[in-house]
């Protein structure tokens, strides 16, 4: 047994295989477990399946849309994989399907939880939620659970935004299994420390946890998937008084991301690793590393505007190495896929991270 997950080791793997072309070419059974969002859609499509050995099948519980429904019909159809089964469509209910007509398919109404045994299930885990909340024992699943939030001022509640933003900025920094994550406070913000951290967290598992992630449950989100979360609170820093940063340690590397609030109104995202910046985590950004040279920043505002992109801020900061810039650039909508690759194909252009704060 292979797998690819975003949290845990792979210490339960016979075959400690790492990257995902790998298990693709390797596997004889596929099954995807993985939520829907931008990086995952059409993961599967037909240039994996061609990767796949020819008596290889593949089983899709997860989310219709990871893989790509044209390409798997040509695959099983042409005969480039053996089979496949499928719980779950890119449109439902399910109406007409051309999968229908292949003998090399299995297909199931995505109705798990209309079972009887199902059923059941909810039923008595809705009284033990309810028993849990009245005995004060468990508040795992409640959804509006506001941790006294309403008794926080202005600049408070501007922090607990700041670290979401944080959490959501380090999540396309994350390239291996998540090991530990460091949330520091500094300044009066100690008073708050708790719930600025989960937010952070909140913020962070957004996008990479295929379950609906809260305040109250990101904690058991962490341990549940072998995280170590490490708070520290320090009195105020030489340069600001009052501070978070986030760092995430995983298999293959370490993110920091620092921020602060100006003014007491306005956020600010003040240092990735050793970058020092300055810039807001608002509406649309983007993150660009290139090479200093002259034409860069020309090169990708030409791109942009030759989609009627405009860019609102464009903010750059320096690190240790002196030959390479990050850019932070606040645009007014969202680039495409194919404009992100025409930018990412300049050979000075090191790494782009889009994020959508809207």
């Amino acid at each position: 047994m292979v797998n690819i997950r975003p949290f845990k080791g792979l210490k339960y793997n016979k075959d400690k295989i790492k990257k995902f072309e790998d298990v693709i070419k390797k596997s004889d059974y596929i099954s995807v477990h993985v939520p829907l969002n931008e990086k995952t859609r059409n993961l599967i499509s037909k240039k994996e399946l061609k990767m796949m050995k020819p008596s290889a099948m593949i089983i899709n519980c997860a989310r219709g849309g990871i893989i790509d429904e044209e390409a798997l019909y040509d695959a099983l159809i042409n005969k480039v994989i053996s089979g496949a089964a499928l719980d779950v469509f890119e449109n439902e209910p399910l109406k007409k399907n051309k999968f229908r007509e292949l003998p090399n398919i299995v297909m199931t109404p995505h109705l798990g939880a209309s079972t009887k045994e199902a059923q059941e299930k909810v039923a008595q885990m809705a009284a033990e939620n309810i028993i849990g909340v009245f005995t004060d024992s468990d508040y795992s699943n409640v959804l509006n659970f506001s941790l006294k939030s309403q008794g926080l001022d202005q600049s408070q509640k501007l922090y607990l935004l700041l670290s979401n933003s944080i959490g959501r900025l380090q999540t396309p920094f994350i390239k291996g299994n998540i090991r530990e994550i460091e949330i520091m406070t500094t300044g009066d913000i100690n008073k708050i420390s708790e719930m600025i951290s989960l937010n952070a967290l909140s913020g962070l598992f957004r996008e990479v946890i295929d379950k609906q992630v809260s305040l109250v449950n990101v904690k058991n989100t962490a341990q549940n998937n072998g995280i170590t979360i490490k708070k520290i609170e320090k009195e105020s820093m030489h340069d600001f008084k009052d501070s978070i940063t986030v760092k995430v340690r995983d298999s293959e590397k370490e993110t920091e991301i620092k921020g602060t609030v100006f003014g007491k109104k306005f956020l600010r995202i003040i240092r990735i690793n050793d970058y020092m910046l300055d810039f807001y985590p608002e509406k649309t950004l983007v993150l660009v590393k290139y090479k200093d040279k002259p034409d860069i920043i020309g090169k990708i505002g030409t791109v942009l505007g030759e989609k009627n992109i405009n860019i609102n801020e464009f903010r750059t900061g320096k690190g240790k190495d002196k030959d390479l810039t990050i850019a932070a650039i606040n645009l007014d909508k969202e680039p495409d896929k194919i404009l992100v690759q025409r930018i990412r194909k300049n050979p000075d252009i090191d790494d782009i991270k889009i994020y959508n704060f809207r």
